[in-house]
């Protein structure tokens, strides 16, 4: 049997509370979307005033989304991430500092995840305003409990990234460029919270890809998926960062690991498409052109059966 809370709940979270969310995040970052959202589930329906099982659903759901290139039951994304927002605000506690703390974290992340989903699927200047308003949170709940080091992932995240695409607007400076202050607070909480280590340290990853630092993305996927080898997010980190690193025949294993596991079950075919290019690409660059030819030829075997958005969104790679 799994925690059990009182209609008012404890925080900060017990040590089996904690167990029980770092167990449904390994099921995450190992991608069993069907198992880590039955978790939650079970997790909502015997501790309903739980926030963080309505937050975890959505976690999963999103990452769901970004694995797939889909928008998926995006009314249930926004309700659950509603019904976390909810229940925490109305357990911020004016007399405990770490109760309320926490509770901002949920806050926080539920912003959060409305900027990611808006940055991937949506519009960018929703995705800024979401993330201020989880900026908002965290340093709302550090300023009660600076101890509280999972408020440092979300904001590490919203510091590098809201500075990272800036361009122009941080060159005239309308946006101030944080992006070491994000990188410092994502090490920080990869240290040192509670339930957030790993997706820090995931957050570092694609930092580092994003800056080309390839040596430390290489490194620190390697150990990850060692950890969660049924995590396809590092296999795509490691072949990204040879592909940087102009290591096309280092690449090809990671790629073809990929093409493999995603050809059982294609979806909507955008990413069958970016393997097939990326590994076409490769064998190019190899000057193996026999082989290049043929991973090109591919796309036959599936053209008719790729929905006519994704044909549109992937253009470039099927010409």
């Amino acid at each position: 049997m799994g925690w059990t809370a009182d209609v008012h709940g404890t925080y900060p979270p017990d040590a089996l509370l904690i167990e029980e969310l770092n167990e449904i995040q390994g099921h995450l970052f190992d991608e069993n979307f069907r198992l880590t959202d039955s978790l939650c589930i079970e997790l909502t329906t015997r501790c309903p005033d739980e926030p963080l099982g309505y937050l975890f659903r959505a976690v999963t759901l999103i990452t769901e989304m970004i694995d797939q290139e889909e928008v998926l039951r995006p009314t249930l994304f926004d309700a659950l991430l509603d019904t976390a927002e909810d229940l925490a605000t109305r357990r911020m506690d004016p007399s405990s500092a770490a109760v309320t703390a926490w509770c901002w974290l949920i806050a926080g992340h539920a912003n959060g995840y409305r900027s990611m989903f808006a940055a991937r699927f949506g519009s960018v200047i929703t995705a800024y305003g979401y993330g201020k308003r989880a900026a908002q949170a965290y340093e709302a709940g550090l300023e009660l409990d600076s101890t509280l080091y999972d408020l440092y992932a979300g904001l590490g995240l919203f510091h590098y990234w809201k500075s990272a695409p800036a361009g122009i607007l941080r060159s005239l400076g309308l946006i101030k460029d944080e992006r070491e202050r994000g990188i410092l607070e994502l090490q920080l909480a990869a240290d040192s919270s509670s339930i957030s280590r790993d997706f820090a340290t995931s957050g570092l990853i694609w930092v580092w890809l994003n800056d080309r630092q390839y040596d430390s993305v290489l490194a620190m996927a390697s150990q990850m998926l060692a950890k969660y080898p049924d995590g396809d997010a590092y296999l795509w980190a490691l072949a990204r960062a040879n592909l940087g690193r102009e290591c096309n025949q280092d690449a090809l294993p990671y790629l073809t690991r990929l093409r493999e596991r995603i050809a059982i079950e294609p979806g909507n075919y955008y990413n069958l498409i970016q393997l097939d290019w990326h590994i076409a690409h490769c064998w190019e660059k190899l000057q193996q052109m026999a082989k290049a030819s043929a991973c090109a030829s591919r796309l036959r075997e599936y053209v008719t059966q790729i929905p006519a958005k994704t044909k549109r969104k992937q253009q470039r790679s099927i010409a």
